[in-house]
């Protein structure tokens, strides 16, 4: 690690002293971070959590004074976190409590004593005293301790469990446990008694070991050692035990014995088990009965709802309920569903796979090759010829596919964590894969569609083959790849998701656990990041040829913005989430699309773009990326129906704060897709709507340069593209390292921010819009990002401080209309239609209190004033809706304009007017027309 990367640490009992609300002895050092050379002021949780991962504890975030995780953390079992997804956390979540992921991977277990009665229990039948344990490193908590030992590591699994009666507990392969200084949820804070930084963790007493009783991962497998761990979700279960489910799903029975109190969710989750055992129905009823207002028939019309899914996962009751009482369970994480536990013992009388009938040795060979590490499920005959259910003796077996299917990997969204699984299959002598969502794996008739890609399923077999995949799937969960997905190109945290793998500023990620994987079908933005060094060679080559394929003015905001457009999210933490449009525009023959298909490909896009066509391809493409341009070309508004430009126009001003457009699924829900993609429009015109010439770069191409440059321009073009050595796609993969690199060093972003606010701050900058000087700002700092660039290559091209300002100045050209913003002409709309208002809702006749004048300042009803506008609107496309009024007040108000107030509770004349908008009637004279609004009829003394 570099000098400027080094950590201040927490040092838990080695500075000072403070002192805890139980009046334990805590060590915390608050320090600053000097990382990058920014101060980073950490919390106490956060410094905290630093210094447990120094100590090489697998740390995550929790829910302030909570116990459950703010990440998906499923992850954090297999690695730990980075110092930077540390600091990220709990700059975040600054008050976040600290869990430490328990289990092999930080190397210890907890034993959670509840009370002296836990210690009599262990020193009676396992011959522990409790002066032996309180000499391990220790927290006291509210009614006992948690005390922390060493991992054996003795290649058994330490599953967590829970112990009611004994009020002991054990966090081991799969749990975590709740670090101090975290506090718990009912007040008191965690402290230690004794740290592990004060003295060494110690080897897990003998005793402890046969109390935990640790088991080997391959028993796990064994039926006649362990539970089967196996799910038929999608089919009917008529031999799960209901009470069997009670007795080991600690859900199920909190469910049952809260019956009466239940919530209409748990009571949903706790029938979707219920129903699918033996005599489900009637469980139904015994548990629903004790419900207040319970009645036979409206609860059996429920039933029969609920009977047309499955059971509840237990995922989905963890994501909906909280893992409060899963997070003891002895199989949590390996099985997908309660109601396996409800299942009878299986023996194991049949074989799991055969594959002596194969005909061919290398056929077998390429076989087990893919199930090597691989259940399959009981009485199932899996060969490269398909799969047989096996059904008895004297029973034919049932031929299912004609082709071997596995499932391989299982992949978790990180933000919604729904799951999609990955499919193996043997196809035309080729193994194939295919991706889809779980849900439709469960599913026979949504898994028949995918026979279409070449998957041996229909009518007449989807039924079967779903209950083998779901057998297949809960047997192999703690066997199969698990990977995180990512539906967004760019970002994620410090890293950057590409469809070729993860990139860091080292190259690609091996072994990633993360992958993109878009929300429907193939992606519309196609990023192909191939891995090469020939980065400098194509930099040194390229860059300098751009600057002579067109003006250099029209250059550098191209080129300005595409860079800048590959660090949108951090740019956008810092402009009120703003990431401008760029709008490339010029008539046929300027040379827009080939400057702008060089830049997409050098940044790993194909240079097919993209075409402005229906709704929801718009929607889609504008929702796959947060840093990575969705380029649109033939924008030609004089042949768009007044629908599709309306549409498209909504679209790009959505896109410009990243905001989220929704869309209507088929089960009637509503999906929302956040539209954060950097968006270019190529055209042959220019935006007509001035909303969105304020929140758009717009570079006009002119060919009368071109044909006075024409020569040069071409030979550069042609050297470009046809260079022997490499590919102009190569430029990317060094490219992404290099904005990495950028984004990592903080401090890069603040000085090219810093300097873009001095020149805004300028003289020539004065009368251009709140909108366009941040436009301007954006642009800066991407053609920073290039001077960087070059002057690190020393890249022989001078790009003087005097360029950048003409090319800014040159892009606000054209965006200007008389001087006046969106915001000021449709102020100007509204105001205009204020004499209106003002007639209708005079002081003399004014029961709804819509609008007074105290001689300075002009008070209108917010809610009254917002309908009226959303009610023009309608006939006056020129007018914001309601929710763009608001933000169109906010912004005038922020920069100073007109609006004093945008939403302020008002008093007159003794009575609450509620919330008004509060308007410097001197500074609004100045723009629109009032002589024919009667100001004095609303003017209070």
């Amino acid at each position: 690690m570099s000098q400027t990367d080094q950590v201040s640490y927490i040092a838990i009992g080695e500075n000072k002293k403070d002192s805890s609300p139980n009046g334990v002895e805590q060590n915390i050092d608050t320090s600053t971070i000097d990382k990058n050379t920014e101060k980073i002021k950490l919390s106490e949780f956060g410094q905290a959590a630093l210094a447990y991962l120094n100590k090489g504890f697998s740390v995550i975030p929790l829910r302030q004074k909570d116990k459950n995780s703010l990440v998906s953390w499923r992850e954090f079992q297999k690695r730990l976190p980075t110092e930077d997804e540390v600091i990220d956390w709990w700059t975040k979540w600054p008050d976040a409590n600290i869990g430490i992921v328990t289990g092999e991977i930080s190397g210890i277990v907890i034993l959670d004593i509840d009370g002296d009665e836990a210690f009599d229990v262990l020193q009676q039948k396992y011959g522990i005293s409790k002066d032996e344990l309180l000499k391990n490193p220790h927290v006291k908590t509210g009614k006992g301790y948690h005390i922390y030992f060493n991992h054996p590591k003795d290649g058994k699994l330490y599953k967590n469990f829970a112990r009611q009666k004994e009020k002991l507990d054990f966090r081991g392969d799969g749990g975590y446990g709740v670090a101090p200084p975290s506090i718990h949820p009912d007040g008191p804070t965690y402290d230690w008694v004794l740290s592990p930084f004060e003295v060494n963790l110690q080897e897990l007493l003998e005793g402890l070991k046969n109390f935990c009783d640790g088991v080997k991962e391959d028993d796990l497998n064994d039926s006649s050692k362990k539970l089967r761990l196996n799910d038929d979700e999608g089919v009917k279960y008529p031999d799960s035990d209901f009470e069997k489910i009670m007795e080991k799903c600690a859900f199920v029975l909190e469910c049952v014995k809260n019956a009466r109190t239940l919530s209409e969710p748990e009571w949903h989750s706790a029938l979707s088990i219920a129903l699918f055992c033996k005599n489900g129905e009637e469980k139904a009823h015994e548990i629903s009965e004790p419900y207040d207002d319970y009645s036979f028939d409206e609860t059996q019309m429920k039933i029969e709802k609920l009977m047309e899914f499955g059971p509840k996962t237990c995922a989905k009751i963890q994501e909906e309920h909280g893992n409060e009482c899963c997070k003891d369970c002895p199989v949590n994480g390996l099985i997908t569903s309660p109601i396996v536990l409800g299942y009878p013992p299986l023996k194991r009388d049949i074989p799991s796979i055969v594959i002596e009938t194969c005909p061919d040795p290398s056929e077998r060979e390429e076989l087990f090759e893919q199930v090597k590490d691989l259940l399959i499920p009981f009485k199932y005959w899996v060969t490269i010829d398909g799969i047989k259910e096996l059904r008895g003796e004297d029973e034919p077996a049932v031929l299912v596919t004609n082709q071997p299917i596995v499932i391989t990997t299982i992949f978790e969204d990180i933000h919604d964590h729904t799951e999609k699984v990955k499919l193996l299959f043997y196809r035309l002598g080729k193994w194939k894969e295919i991706t889809m969502n779980r849900d439709e794996m469960l599913n026979n008739k949504k898994l028949e569609k995918y026979g279409k890609q070449g998957l041996d399923v229909n009518s007449n077999n989807s039924k079967h083959l779903v209950k083998y995949l779901a057998q297949f799937e809960s047997l192999n969960i703690s066997r199969l790849k698990v990977k995180n997905t990512y539906s967004l190109l760019g970002w994620n945290g410090n890293k950057f998701i590409t469809q070729n793998g993860v990139l860091t500023e080292d190259g690609f990620e091996k072994d990633s656990n993360v992958m993109f994987h878009p929300n429907f079908g193939e992606p519309s933005i196609e990023l192909n990041v191939q891995e090469n060094e020939e980065f400098y060679k194509v930099a040194k080559y390229v860059l300098p040829r751009l600057f002579q394929i067109n003006d250099i003015k029209v250059v550098l905001l191209i080129i300005g913005w595409f860079f800048a457009a590959s660090i949108a999210p951090k740019i956008r933490e810092k402009t009120n989430k703003q990431f401008p449009i760029l709008n490339v525009w010029g008539k046929r023959g300027a040379g827009k699309s080939t400057l702008v298909e060089l830049l997409v490909r050098m940044v790993g896009l194909k240079d097919e773009l993209l075409a402005i066509s229906s709704n929801f391809t718009l929607t889609k493409a504008m929702s796959e990326s947060n840093a990575v341009p969705a380029v649109f070309d033939e924008y030609k508004p004089s042949e768009f129906s007044d629908s599709k430009l309306n549409t498209l126009n909504q679209k790009l001003k959505l896109a410009y704060r990243g905001d989220p457009d929704s869309r209507g699924q088929q089960d009637l829900s509503v999906k929302k897709f956040h539209l954060t993609a950097p968006i270019v429009i190529i055209g042959e015109d220019h935006f007509n709507d001035q909303a969105l010439r304020e929140r758009s770069v717009v570079v006009t191409l002119n060919r009368r340069w071109l044909d006075e440059n024409g020569d040069k321009a071409h030979k550069a073009l042609f050297e470009v593209l046809e260079h022997p050595e490499f590919r102009l796609e190569d430029f990317a993969y060094g490219f992404y390292k290099y904005i990495i690199g950028y984004a990592k060093d903080r401090k890069f972003l603040s000085d090219d921010l810093e300097l873009a606010k001095e020149i805004i701050e300028q003289p020539a900058f004065d009368n251009v819009p709140y909108r366009n000087k941040n436009n301007t700002k954006v642009l800066v700092v991407g053609i920073q990002m290039l001077r960087r660039l070059i002057k690190t290559l020393e890249i022989e091209v001078d790009i003087s401080m005097e360029d950048v300002l003409y090319s800014v100045l040159y892009g606000l050209d054209h965006i200007l209309v008389e001087n006046k913003t969106s915001l000021d002409l449709s102020m100007e709309h509204m105001v205009n239609n204020l004499s209106d208002f003002i007639r209708k809702f005079t002081v003399d006749q004014n029961p709804q209190q819509a609008i007074a004048f105290d001689g300075e300042k002009l008070y209108v009803s917010y809610a009254k004033f917002t309908q009226y506008i959303e009610d023009a609107s309608k006939s006056n496309l020129d007018l914001p809706n309601k929710k763009q009024l608001k933000q169109e007040l906010k912004e005038n108000e922020e920069s100073k304009g007109y609006i004093l107030e945008s939403k302020k509770q008002k008093s007159i004349s003794g009575k609450n007017w509620g919330k008004m908008i509060w308007i410097d009637w001197g500074k609004l004279k100045t723009v629109i027309d009032v002589e024919d609004i009667d100001i004095e009829s609303v003017t209070i003394s």
